[in-house]
């Protein structure tokens, strides 16, 4: 039943097939959407660490909030956000937070090459920091004369067990391995790939981009027997996603249409979008 408080024509809850709220940036209204519990392991592990990162946040003193409200009203950018809605520390504590915990979740041990060449990945692991940043990005990929690099998902695989594949063209051939750099000192990043539901052909609309966390690269220290004569491309591979049964209520079939997102990603969880592309399970 909705409320009206007809002197500020301000409505609020739930009217025939709309609702209507208020957030920090004002009224809206939305479709009534009847909410589902699947329960799956995936809702069972968020519902939990949502509970767990809440209780976290305020257990952290004054002066860190403070950060971290700082931080949502300047560098706070979450993935996927709506233009206008302003975001708090709270909302930004937590959304780093879940992104180092499902990160860990979803780290599998992959084999990279340098065009036809084997490399050799030194990594290190995603860890939260209750402090918060202070840029951006952690991170940035360069060249070995600390030269900005831009790297784009230009072709992937995806098997029906989720074993796949992600090929990375570098802006410019290098005879030296890129670097995924600490800026000012802070932390190394690695790739996080997300995938979306199922498609039946390439051409339809995607929903939600991002709705399932597919795998995550560990942050990069450093790349071991980079080719002599260069490279141009780098080629990530997993034998598999590692998935179980009741992880999510559903994930792509055999036939179907994926876009698959690759995000740089700081161990503190923050994100930076390199590029997606669309793949067929196969």
């Amino acid at each position: 039943m909705a409320r009206a408080e007809y002197i500020n024509a301000i409505l609020s809850g739930k009217l025939g097939g709309a609702v209507y709220s208020r957030n920090k940036s004002g009224a809206y209204i939305r479709n009534y959407v009847k909410p589902t519990n699947a329960n799956t392991k995936a809702q069972q592990s968020a519902r939990a660490n949502f509970a767990g990162a809440a209780s976290g946040f305020g257990t952290l003193g004054e002066t860190k909030r403070q950060g971290w409200n700082e931080f949502a009203i300047t560098n706070f950018r979450p993935k996927s956000a709506k233009s206008g809605i302003a975001w708090s520390g709270f909302n930004a504590f937590l959304s780093l937070k879940q992104v180092v915990r499902q990160s860990k979740t979803r780290t599998r041990t992959a084999t990279a090459v340098a065009d036809a060449t084997a490399i050799v990945l030194t990594q290190s692991g995603f860890e939260f920091n209750n402090s918060a940043p202070v840029a951006l990005m952690p991170a940035q990929i360069v060249d070995s004369t600390s030269q900005a690099l831009s790297i784009t998902l230009t072709a992937a695989t995806l098997a029906p067990d989720f074993a796949f594949t992600a090929t990375f063209t570098l802006e410019r051939e290098l005879t030296a391995a890129p670097l995924f750099t600490p800026i000012a000192g802070q932390q190394d990043a690695g790739i996080v790939f997300y995938m979306s539901e199922g498609r039946a052909t390439p051409d339809q609309y995607v929903q939600r981009p991002d709705e399932i966390m597919l795998a995550a690269l560990e942050p990069i220290s450093s790349i071991a027997d980079w080719p002599a004569g260069g490279a141009s491309d780098i080629t990530f591979s997993w034998t598999n996603a590692g998935f179980e049964a009741g992880d999510y209520k559903a994930l792509p079939q055999s036939g179907s249409w994926v876009r698959l997102s690759a995000y740089l990603t700081g161990a503190n969880g923050q994100q930076q979008p390199l590029s997606s592309i669309d793949v067929q399970v196969s």
